[in-house]
């Protein structure tokens, strides 16, 4: 690391100064050690105070920027989806002479239930574009380091700070990711964490509720989204303190901090270009697949279509109102978070077939159904309870013990159940106090 010119011998009664200038006098670094300008970066970013601030900072001008840029692009690719199917498919299926029930499968199922998640596209290679620009700067590791202290205090570490922050593009491969962890309480712990972060499948769900319900001021639907980010937090941090007994550790945390760099810009956007393509890829199953299964539970048995309660969606939704009645959620909502069980990618497609709408007018259907504090509800129980099937089967590999798997999915479910009624309940107390 460093040259001695000659020998240095220190004595004890040696003061600090004394040392430090016998340092300077004999001692020569290499060049890449002395990066004055990382340092003079460093002493503010990992300020214990200044740090955090400017880390809680950036995640709020993310997410604006989130919502500033990503929403006309899906306003507009939600008009041209529209269009197509006006122009295209409706035309092309009475042409083909295809019986009225096809086509209502079709057009009020199949291609609703997609096109409303193809509109999202663009908020996915967005949110992958700034995650790498954090990443390939070389500040995600001292994020990790800033935020070390606050993790151990939960039972876990930097690392799992990191993983939590993977969690924000996908929880899967973040929940594999723990294998970097070789104490197994502390994976264990950590795995149990990670579902809570705001992956982006929910994040398309939470950008379009955020600007129904959220439109005003300029800044109000980030500030929502950034809320959701914080809520996410606290849940990881509630399970810490309550989990950590159980899954205890004590393995030491060493991290190396790279050197600032300058992202490239072509790796960014193909690496942005890629992962949307993968999302659209790894889900298209579930997706057809959901917005089949919810057209067919909206619309039989035959002659329960129209509204008259009578179908197997309002059945199921009517028999669960008991338990999500109290934190807020209706018959449609309550068959929508069913679907999302199996992949949240599917929340807004299932809600575009069950209110028999396009993506551009799903918004104002909905307003005409529930009410904002409804919409926080929603998303509360939304990010909270478990992410998908793809998730649990991650946990279930790498654990290798059922127990752990009903553990958490129970955790998350119950969890999730809580904090919506904290949410619904006190605001209708709220509501109720202020008029």
């Amino acid at each position: 690391m460093g040259r001695a010119q000659q020998p240095l011998n220190l004595e004890p009664d040696v003061s600090d100064e004394e040392q430090e200038q016998l340092i300077a006098r004999f001692v020569t670094l290499p060049e890449r050690l002395l990066n004055r300008r990382t340092r003079a970066v460093d002493r503010i970013l990992l300020h214990p105070l200044v740090g955090v601030l400017l880390f809680l900072a950036i995640v709020l001008a993310v997410f604006q920027l989130l919502f500033a840029v990503a929403t006309p692009l899906q306003d507009w690719l939600g008009f041209g989806l529209d269009w197509i199917q006006g122009s295209w498919l409706e035309p092309g299926l009475e042409w083909l002479g295809s019986p009225d029930w096809l086509k209502r499968f079709l057009i009020d199922g199949i291609w609703l239930g997609v096109s409303t998640v193809a509109t999202f596209l663009p908020l996915i290679f967005l949110f992958y574009v700034l995650i790498g620009i954090i990443e390939d700067s070389g500040y995600l590791p001292r994020a990790a380091f800033l935020m070390d202290g606050f993790m151990r205090w939960l039972g876990l570490d930097g690392r799992s700070f990191v993983l939590q922050v993977m969690g924000f593009g996908c929880n899967v491969p973040s929940i594999m990711g723990t294998r970097v962890i070789r104490d197994r309480g502390m994976r264990l712990l950590a795995m149990l964490c990670i579902p809570f972060a705001l992956c982006q499948a929910r994040l398309t769900v939470f950008v379009f509720l955020a600007g129904v319900f959220f439109p005003k001021p300029w800044w109000a639907p980030g500030l929502v989204l950034f809320s959701f980010y914080l809520m996410s937090f606290l849940a990881a941090i509630i399970t810490g303190l309550i989990f950590k007994r159980a899954y205890p550790s004590k393995e030491a945390f060493v991290l190396e901090l790279p050197p600032y760099r300058a992202p490239s810009l072509i790796t960014i956007l193909r690496r942005g270009w890629s992962s949307m393509l993968n999302f659209l890829f790894t889900t298209r199953i579930f997706i057809i697949g959901g917005a089949a299964a919810i057209w067919l539970l909206t619309n039989l048995p035959p002659g329960a279509r129209e509204g008259s309660g009578g179908t197997y969606a309002a059945a199921i939704g009517q028999f669960f109102q008991p338990i999500l009645g109290p934190i807020g959620m209706n018959p449609e909502l309550t068959v929508s978070l069913f679907f999302g069980f199996i992949a949240k990618e599917i929340l807004l497609g299932a809600m575009a077939v069950i209110y028999k709408t396009t993506e551009s007018n799903l918004g104002g259907a909905i307003q005409n159904v529930i009410t904002p504090l409804q919409s926080l509800s929603f998303m509360t129980f939304v990010l909270l309870y478990t992410p998908c099937l793809g998730t649990i089967a991650a946990q279930l590999k790498e654990s290798k013990s059922r127990s752990f798997a009903i553990t958490s999915l129970a955790w998350s479910l119950g969890l999730a159940w809580i904090l919506a009624l904290i949410v619904y309940q006190g605001g209708l107390l709220i509501l109720a106090m202020g008029s």
